[in-house]
């Protein structure tokens, strides 16, 4: 909401000089720029300044005996002008006019007892804002805003000798809505009340934006919806389509003559402006007259890339049927919602098409073309929709292309045990999505600069290999497409992982002492479950781990409920995601009404498609996300921590507001939230 200052204090136009004695006729008075257009005095008078700013000779006209300006004359250049009201006992409010060139600038002086130096009526524009009530500084009192008005909120709670705040929330109202304000003095005596109106949102919406008719002669009609005034106009006025019916105002039908289309004449279309000229709102209708045998009016060709895209079509009104006759294994029907998800930054052209598709990536190393064919109902009339669709690029690695290579030991030592030890490296890849099962691999060993290879013939049908005769060194394993010279990707285990029988990698968490929601270190969170997912949109992993609270530093999924309840614990889990070298990326404190361990679900998944894997989890009231960000009291009952109020023998805090949250992989920032399903009523919950 754009924020703006309107001082209800300076409500009268800027007083530029009071007094008349100082005229100088055949002044000319230049441009002049004043700083503020009003000043306002309660009834104990005093003196107030403003700032006038001109290019040449200006002088200060109007006034009353009982305001006194200087100077009232002078040149160009930035002057103080000094405003002396006199002390007056008042029983209403009086001012007075000052012009200063083309300025008009007035005083006022409130009556005697007056509170504020307000308008008793303020109109705010639908934008809404913040207002700012200047108050006598010598009373203490109370501002008393009516409960329906909830669009006025007081954001500053000082309850004397200041001034007041009042944010006008914004207004997506088509109707204006007025509102009030009581100022009281704290023994009741004195109250003066503010009257608030907020002006509506102005619409305009047509019912339509494109409509395709066919070539006879008609009338056409179009449902508008709109508040204000509006004019018609049809760009190029040409003679085959004019208004037949004037408007009104509110819900109104529009008609139009349309007349036929000679047969010798391709298609033709007129746009259709509707605007009220005094705000500029205006919205438009592109109608389209079309020859006989024509079924689609938009774009009938797409082309796109591997990534696919959404296929979209206007047709014309009728009862028609679909069907893919080319392409059915990777062309299929959407909605609109999800057309406009694919469409992107075309989103906005969607809101009038009647057929949506989908497109799907194509991860073949082949081009492909497919036909979706309209078929007319009523007369068989026939149109094609033609899709290309470009092969998948692999020479790029803008998709997920890595293989992602891991090497883990497999043997126990003194310090380590495998259930199924068998004393071998075990090396794995990814496969991809064009893998077929062709496709064959040469895997090789690195120790000390000398290279050999491991294999005897192609490693097909599987993506891993396991070394049974390696030494103990750091050993590095290195992929490559069979009898290809080019390296795909390569892996190194440590000396240190091969003699001590490490299946692992380790790298240190994050202290949480420093952090006074976790305890400040007096209480230990270890680590628990894991999950990896693409977090930063990159080709390796990152890693999301659940820490539990623990007083004794041991595992925190050891007692009989999987969780605690303990109140000197802020939050029983957090989240924290890493990158796979140890670099910290960010952390979710779940909150106390989280107190679940075994509870707390956090999967990994691209959600919208961008390469960005999001984490789905439930949070509640209390719950502090990765950019800092907390969910509050949504309910206003004044609770955060429901742990005190479990019941005898039930194990989860209940009247809490939880939430499905979906978080930035980036940033563990919350993206979006749906409530959560409720907690039941058993007593054994």
């Amino acid at each position: 909401m754009r924020r703006f200052l309107l001082f209800i204090a300076s409500f009268a136009v800027l007083f530029a000089a009071c007094t008349k004695d100082e005229t100088e006729t055949g002044v000319k008075t230049s441009n002049v720029e004043l700083n503020v257009n009003s000043l306002g005095f309660f009834s104990s008078g005093g003196t107030k300044t403003f700032i006038l700013t001109a290019d040449g000779d200006w002088k200060i006209e109007g006034g009353t005996d009982w305001c006194n300006v200087y100077p009232t004359s002078g040149g160009s250049g930035t002057h103080t002008i000094s405003v002396t009201v006199d002390s007056k006992e008042l029983t209403e409010d009086r001012n007075t006019v000052l012009t200063i060139g083309d300025k008009n600038f007035t005083v006022t002086q409130k009556r005697t007892g007056a509170m504020t130096l307000t308008p008793a009526k303020f109109e705010v524009g639908p934008e809404g804002g913040t207002i700012v009530i200047e108050v006598d500084h010598n009373m203490d009192f109370n501002v008393i805003i009516p409960e329906q008005h909830t669009w006025l909120t007081r954001v500053e709670s000082k309850s004397q000798k200041s001034n007041v705040y009042i944010e006008v929330g914004t207004s997506r109202e088509y109707e204006k809505r007025d509102g009030s304000l009581v100022i009281e003095t704290e023994d009741g005596n004195i109250s003066e009340t503010i009257y608030i109106y907020q002006a509506q949102n102005d619409y305009l919406v047509l019912g339509k934006n494109h409509q395709t008719l066919n070539n006879e002669a008609q009338v056409y009609s179009v449902e508008l919806r709109t508040n204000i005034n509006y004019d018609v106009e049809i760009e190029d006025e040409p003679e085959w389509i004019s208004v037949s019916e004037t408007k009104a105002i509110r819900t109104d039908v529009v008609r139009f003559d349309v007349k036929a289309l000679p047969e010798e004449d391709g298609n033709r279309e007129a746009i259709i402006t509707f605007i009220d000229k005094n705000s500029g709102k205006s919205d438009k209708l592109v109608l389209c007259q079309l020859a006989d045998g024509t079924l689609i009016v938009s774009k009938s060709v797409f082309e796109f890339d591997a990534k696919g895209g959404a296929v979209y079509a206007i047709l014309l009104d009728t009862d028609y049927t679909t069907e893919v006759i080319k392409g059915m294994s990777w062309l299929t029907p959407v909605t609109e919602e999800e057309a406009a998800v694919l469409a992107k930054s075309e989103s906005s052209q969607l809101a009038t098409q009647k057929l949506w598709f989908q497109a799907f990536p194509n991860y073949s190393k082949e081009d492909r073309y497919g036909e979706i064919m309209i078929t007319d109902e009523y007369n068989g009339v026939t149109d094609v929709i033609k899709v290309y669709q470009d092969a998948k690029d692999f020479s790029t690695n803008d998709e997920r292309t890595s293989r992602l290579m891991v090497a883990s030991i497999n043997k126990s030592t003194g310090n380590t045990y495998h259930r199924y030890d068998n004393g071998k490296i075990l090396i794995s890849w990814r496969m991809l999505l064009n893998d077929t099962q062709e496709t064959a691999f040469d895997l090789y060993r690195m120790v000390g600069g000398e290279t050999v290879k491991l294999n005897s013939g192609p490693i097909v049908n599987t993506t891993n290999f396991q070394d049974t005769d390696f030494p103990t060194a750091d050993i590095t394993y290195i992929l490559k497409y069979a009898d290809d010279d080019v390296e795909l990707d390569r892996y190194t285990i440590t000396q240190e992982r091969v003699s001590g029988g490490l299946c692992y990698t380790r790298f240190d968490l994050k202290e949480t002492a420093s952090d006074p929601n976790l305890g400040g270190g007096s209480i230990k969170y270890v680590a628990n479950d894991a999950t990896v997912g693409h977090l930063l949109g990159r080709d390796d992993y990152q890693m999301v781990i659940r820490r539990n609270a623990s007083a004794t530093g041991q595992d925190g999924d050891d007692d009989e409920d999987g969780g605690t309840s303990d109140t000197d614990i802020y939050s029983p889990v957090i989240l924290e995601a890493y990158e796979l070298d140890g670099t910290f990326l960010w952390s979710v404190i779940l909150g106390p009404n989280i107190v679940s361990y075994n509870g707390v679900c956090f999967p990994t998944i691209d959600m919208n498609g961008d390469g960005v894997d999001e984490i789905i989890v439930k949070t509640s009231e209390g719950t502090i996300f990765g950019d800092g960000k907390k969910i509050g009291d949504v309910n206003k009952d004044g609770i955060i921590d429901y742990r005190p109020q479990i019941p005898a023998g039930q194990t989860f805090p209940r009247g809490q507001v939880d939430f499905l949250s979906i978080l930035d992989g980036r940033t563990g920032a919350e993206i979006a939230r749906a409530p959560y399903i409720p907690l039941g009523d058993s007593s054994t919950a």
